[in-house]
């Protein structure tokens, strides 16, 4: 490479591999001034098509027969620490990336697997667990395999991206604390009637097939006009109200991050005319399945 200032040598999806011709630069101060002061140039350059300033991963200088296959991976092993919110890594640098999930971490996951959970520990955990892995530098995959455990046991309507940086983890909290805080409020109206609780457990367990106020009522032992009025006056909402609410969230749910048609949604969901489905959703929801499903997956309507 010598006589080049830089050289463009690989590309792959959305990441560059830039070789810097570093020749004559013989302090390893000066050598990351120079780097330093390419990378700010690429950075103004690539301003109109980023939002933001590029990560970049730097490997140590080399030279020789496989030096290239060292380079690209020093410089790959740097990238990961941009997690943290480095936008210039320096493989020379770097600590060594923590191997394991912190206990705060873990703990979460435990307590959250055991619904209801108490939303002050939670959101304490959860603090706590991106401070450590901040403090930690834990690998990446290990951090996004924990969010995306967290993100399938909030049962999100929209699938979310998988986080870039660990500051995008953090974000996550509002969303999770709203699913713990309506989970609390859910089983607080519940808790002192049993019966009420079989039959709201029963519904969500049964929404999908055509069951009625009468059929639950004999599931759980109760009058079914006695089990309306217990259910109104625990939850807010009527037996018919609660049944299409399950209905719908899942509907939501499935148009997000399924394939299915959908009209085989709407029987999935427990609704045997398709029509009516759309009707109700639309009513329901503001908004028709297809626009919700487009809406929630960032597709334009073209």
């Amino acid at each position: 490479m010598r006589g080049k200032k830089a050289e463009l040598i690989q590309g792959k999806e959305d990441t560059l591999c830039i070789l810097k011709d570093l020749t004559g630069i013989a302090s390893l101060a000066d050598q990351r001034r120079a780097v330093r002061s390419f990378a700010d140039l690429l950075a103004n350059t690539l301003k109109e098509y980023a939002d933001s300033r590029p990560y970049m991963g730097v490997s140590d200088a080399v030279s020789g027969d496989g030096s290239l296959t060292t380079a690209l991976r020093q410089a790959d092993m740097a990238l990961a620490h941009s997690f943290y919110g480095d936008c210039m890594c320096f493989f020379t640098s770097l600590p060594p990336l923590g191997d394991f999930l912190p206990k705060p971490a873990a703990e979460l996951v435990r307590i959250f697997a055991h619904l209801p959970c108490d939303i002050i520990t939670c959101s304490r955990l959860f603090r706590e667990a991106i401070a450590a892995m901040r403090s930690e530098r834990t690998n990446p995959a290990i951090v996004r395999g924990w969010i995306m455990r967290m993100d399938e046991m909030t049962a999100l309507d929209k699938p979310l991206k998988s986080p870039v940086t660990l500051e995008e983890c953090a974000e996550r909290l509002s969303l999770y604390e709203e699913f713990w805080k309506k989970n609390v409020q859910d089983n607080a109206l519940l808790s002192d009637n049993p019966g009420v609780v079989q039959a709201a457990a029963y519904i969500k367990r049964h929404f999908h097939e055509a069951i009625s106020l009468n059929h639950v009522a004999d599931e759980v032992g109760l009058n079914p006009a006695y089990l309306s009025y217990l259910f109104k006056q625990k939850t807010g909402v009527n037996f018919l109200e609660y049944l299409l609410s399950c209905r719908l969230e899942q509907a939501k749910h499935l148009l997000a991050s399924s394939s299915s048609s959908i009209k085989d949604i709407a029987l999935a969901v427990g609704f045997m005319d398709y029509r009516h489905f759309c009707k109700t959703f639309k009513k329901e929801i503001g908004k028709r399945p297809s626009d919700y499903r487009r809406q929630a997956r960032g597709l334009s309507k073209n």
